[in-house]
């Protein structure tokens, strides 16, 4: 949450004609949450209409990942201010967390109608698309987050492997190769692809993908676990072992 976009978005005045609510905010800078929801509970006791101070109580509570308690302050501050896409964000947020999905999308969808290149929603919205399995409108969102940041790894990453559960794989290995171009070296980059070719019908160059994961990253879990996998189903059993008894000696040294 970027709080001081929050805070320059609001008008100056507002903050000097509340003290209080000020003298909040300047606490939760200073990481003093307790000073800070003294200070506002006491600006919403001399006004209870103060959306702004609702709105840090609300991200001291967010910040305490005490869900209930910040999508109570949340949702009072969007009914006196509905026109914040931040705010819907946040309860959009805080919904996927309790798994009130429908509600999560419902409230990113609203976020969206007052900012459509809010790049965070298009990408949290696509995750609460596959959480209600509507994977079709999970590629849309992603494709939306790519259309406003095509350099972004996550959004390409998420697009590339939203075709992939979609079982494009064409379109999913030509985002996911875009993907590792940008992905600094995440070992998950090339897990994807290398799993995304493998499914295509091109086994060797999936296994060789998964192979040079485990060249720089030897203790990658799910890139272990798909090899013996794979190399099991072409009948390379015997190579697919020596990647079994792998993955069974980090799990016991979990």
């Amino acid at each position: 949450m970027e709080l001081k976009k929050i805070k320059e978005s609001e008008p100056k005045t507002k903050l000097d004609d509340n003290y209080l609510t000020e003298l909040g905010i300047q606490s939760y800078d200073e990481d003093n949450l307790e000073q800070a929801e003294s200070h506002l509970l006491k600006a919403l006791e001399k006004n209870p209409q103060d959306d702004l101070a609702m709105w840090f109580l609300g991200a001291i509570y967010f910040k305490k990942k005490n869900w209930p308690i910040a999508l109570d302050y949340y949702e009072k501050a969007v009914k006196i201010k509905p026109d914040k896409k931040q705010l819907w964000f946040q309860i959009g947020y805080i919904n996927f967390k309790l798994q009130n999905y429908e509600i999560s999308k419902e409230s990113y969808e609203k976020a969206l109608a007052l900012d459509q290149d809010f790049f965070e929603v298009w990408i949290r919205l696509g995750l609460t698309n596959y959480m209600l399995q509507d994977i079709p409108s999970m590629i849309n969102c992603y494709l939306e987050a790519y259309r406003i940041n095509p350099q972004d790894y996550e959004a390409v990453k998420l697009l590339g492997s939203a075709y992939d559960i979609n079982r494009e794989y064409e379109l999913a290995i030509k985002y996911l190769e875009e993907a590792l171009l940008l992905s600094e070296g995440d070992p998950m980059a090339k897990y994807v692809l290398g799993c995304s070719y493998f499914k295509h019908g091109d086994e060797d160059t999936g296994i060789q993908l998964l192979k040079e994961v485990l060249e720089t990253n030897p203790d990658h879990k799910v890139t272990l676990d798909s090899l013996s996998k794979f190399l099991e189903f072409i009948g390379k059993d015997d190579e697919a072992k020596i990647y079994e008894e792998r993955l069974k000696l980090l799990e016991k040294e979990d």
